[in-house]
């Protein structure tokens, strides 16, 4: 079988697990979550440290598929064929069916997520801004499915936006990224603080 057959099944399994709430067992979300649980950022050697666990995230990619044992196959076969784990994790976000790119109505819908999920899309925008900072490959691509990662739990429960955002980081990842570090809400305690600082310099004045 064919990467192409791995995407396919991948992006049906997105949209199958898709529901409101906690993650399905069987949604790539939560192989994906059990990243944002484990690793961490080491100061010393400036990298991500996952230690062994991705054979976790890969029973919880397989679960999805637990009728279907030659799919199974298929995605062990495939992750096995990449030498960095990140890359396997990246096609997974990366597979969309045949869905085409719309990063304008791609935007519409994060602003709309913003307005909903703040928490979510806050923590997609600091990770977009990792991404674009880090200064070494394998730490990139991983700061990118995080990105992904809280952007699509945001909208976990919607399988087509989820596709469409899944499509648009397949097409240009910077410019989904981009668009995602646009949404900046605006921050009420920060204004109230600058509205009493200006009350008090007038009254100062006065």
């Amino acid at each position: 079988m064919t990467p192409e057959a791995v995407t396919a099944a991948i992006d049906f399994q997105f949209s199958a697990a898709a529901q409101p709430g906690p993650l399905a067992d069987e949604s790539p979300l939560g192989a994906l979550g059990l990243f944002t649980c484990f690793c961490h950022w080491n100061p010393k050697t400036k990298r991500v440290e996952c230690g062994d666990l991705e054979w976790l995230s890969m029973e919880m990619l397989l679960r999805g598929q637990k009728f279907n044992p030659e799919v199974q196959e298929l995605y062990r076969n495939c992750r096995n064929s990449f030498s960095s784990r990140w890359d396997f994790w990246l096609l997974v976000l990366r597979s969309c069916g045949s869905r085409m790119p719309n990063h304008d109505e791609a935007q519409l819908r994060i602003i709309h997520q913003a307005l909903n999920d703040p928490d979510n899309t806050a923590l997609s925008r600091w990770a977009c801004k990792a991404s674009r900072a880090a200064t070494d490959t394998e730490s990139k691509k991983f700061f990118q499915i995080l990105a992904m990662y809280y952007l699509l739990f945001g909208q976990r429960q919607n399988a087509d936006t989820m596709q469409l955002y899944r499509a648009c980081f397949r097409n240009d990842p910077d410019e989904l990224f981009r668009r995602v570090e646009m949404i900046r809400p605006i921050d009420i305690e920060d204004i109230a603080i600058e509205l009493g600082s200006t009350g008090k310099a007038r009254d100062a004045v006065s």
